[in-house]
């Protein structure tokens, strides 16, 4: 844009006479007048001007240089999602007394935001500097300066956010050095269900004027009002005996991609050897909350506080082996995770490769020893058999 712009102020600056056809001195006292050269070298001390900005009456159409938006969690349900948006302008947004300026942030999809009352939200501003240190403003004003006007489309499920510029303030425009960017953050709670990434607008109305266009997002986890799928990344099952009659204890192990901050289940199916034997009543283990249950040859996990990224939900139940040989059965044990009553991933469980920590294992009674013995071969003399 701003080639295009040079170039057209480079092709007009001599005017419309072609190759000097007129003299100087008639031109001097022409009705025109002598054609001024304009100025397409000098860089203006403005943020984003270039050479050609300096030629008169070249106004700039408002445009927003800088859009940025992104978040802190992408975790389903997760109600501390902070969500960041700076923004800079190449000329200033400023509100009159007849007239005022707003910002309006659109097509925000399944927002919930913390602390909404009469359709407004908390919202936090602040200039940055190009060191990224941020220090409070009070750029803009709804009545509150630490709120804006928020709404949201019950059909499509999007929210806009609206800013009024306070009157006599000039707000958006960063200095030559790239200081004072603006910022705006507010916290929502994300959807229930994983969601893709989409796009947010951003637009200016009032006295001056912005067509509304895509912001752009931060990558992966930090695209704004992305919500993650949470998945199994580990599903383990051991046990610590296989001998008949002996105590045995079964241990389950899981682990996963994400915060499971919404109500959340694990169900086990491929147990069945195993429960014949164990009771739920006496399982024991971390990670998990509320009753564990044993239901349609189904093991059924609650976790219904939240669990931190990386944590183990870990059950261990115990139980004594029956007498007798018993064979792991060959389809292995799965897991599926649901949220909120909805499918989030499944996964089989692992194995170990050793058979006898394979629950159920049960391996047959053996003799590991059979040795019998005689003290002596005389005839007549006493002999002691020994049997071991």
């Amino acid at each position: 844009v701003t080639q295009q712009r040079i170039a057209a102020n480079m092709a007009h600056a001599i005017g419309s006479r072609a190759n000097d056809s007129y003299s100087e001195a008639y031109l001097a006292h022409s009705e025109d007048g002598f054609d001024m050269e304009h100025d397409v070298t000098t860089e203006l001390p403005i943020f984003g001007a270039m050479m050609g900005d300096a030629c008169p009456l070249l106004i700039w159409p408002a445009a927003f240089l800088i859009k940025d938006i992104s978040q802190s969690l992408p975790w389903p349900c997760a109600s501390d999602n902070t969500i960041s948006i700076t923004i800079a302008t190449n000329v200033p947004l400023f509100s009159s007394s007849s007239q005022n300026v707003s910002i309006t942030v659109s097509k925000m999809f399944m927002a919930a935001p913390l602390g909404m009352s009469d359709g407004k939200i908390a919202v936090t501003t602040s200039n940055a500097a190009s060191s990224g240190v941020l220090t409070p403003t009070s750029s803009f004003d709804d009545g509150d300066s630490t709120t804006a006007a928020w709404t949201t489309d019950d059909i499509t499920n999007m929210s806009s956010m609206t800013l009024h510029v306070q009157a006599g303030v000039e707000c958006c425009v960063p200095d030559t050095l790239g200081n004072d960017l603006t910022v705006i953050e507010f916290n929502v709670t994300n959807a229930a269900l994983p969601q893709g990434q989409r796009t947010v607008t951003v637009s200016a109305d009032g006295s001056v004027v912005i067509l509304g266009s895509a912001m752009r997002h931060d990558h992966g986890n930090k695209w704004a009002f992305f919500v993650k799928s949470p998945a199994i990344t580990l599903a383990t099952i051991s046990q610590s005996s296989s001998a008949p009659c002996s105590e045995n204890t079964v241990l389950l192990r899981f682990k996963f991609n994400s915060n499971l901050v919404c109500a959340s289940t694990i169900s086990v199916t491929g147990l069945a050897s195993v429960m014949q034997y164990a009771n739920v009543q006496n399982i024991s283990g971390a990670g998990y909350s509320g009753n564990i249950t044993w239901e349609s040859d189904t093991l059924i996990v609650p976790i219904t506080a939240p669990l931190v990224k990386g944590d183990h939900v870990d059950l261990s139940f115990s139980f004594f082996n029956p007498g007798m040989v018993v064979f792991r059965q060959a389809v292995a044990p799965t897991a599926v995770l649901s949220m909120s009553d909805n499918v989030m991933d499944a996964s089989g469980i692992a194995i170990p490769d050793n058979e006898l920590e394979q629950p159920l294992t049960v391996s047959g009674a053996t003799f590991s020893t059979a040795v019998i013995v005689q003290s002596s071969s005389f005839g007549g003399d006493i002999n002691t058999i020994s049997i071991t």
